[in-house]
């Protein structure tokens, strides 16, 4: 197979075999054909993973006990709700079930 690079990725390549980082060109490109073969792309989610990490670190996030209180906190609003609540599904509140939750 023939692969032609640009003039500046084919110096950096050579660059890189002289320095020691790789033994050939060909070496390097089957390195790389070999990392990217089987990559899950994820680039989609690095936005997402830089965003948590920076409210991280202006301590914004959650110790693992504050956030199940919280989600505790949030079903027990939620069951409240349900009980009290005429906004149960039809079929619900026909079968007799209201209050019957939890």
């Amino acid at each position: 197979m023939n692969i032609t690079l640009p003039r500046e990725q084919q110096e950096w390549l050579e660059a890189q075999v002289e320095a020691g980082v790789y033994d050939s060109i060909d070496d390097a490109l089957s390195q790389f054909v070999s990392e990217h073969m089987d990559v899950d792309d994820m680039a989609w989610a690095r936005a997402l993973v830089d965003e948590g990490r920076a409210s991280l670190e202006q301590g914004k996030g959650l110790s693992l006990a504050e956030h199940l209180a919280h989600i505790d906190d949030t079903l027990k609003k939620l069951k409240h709700r349900r009980r009290g609540s005429s906004s149960a599904p039809c079929w619900y509140r026909r079968q007799g079930n209201i209050g019957a939750v939890g």
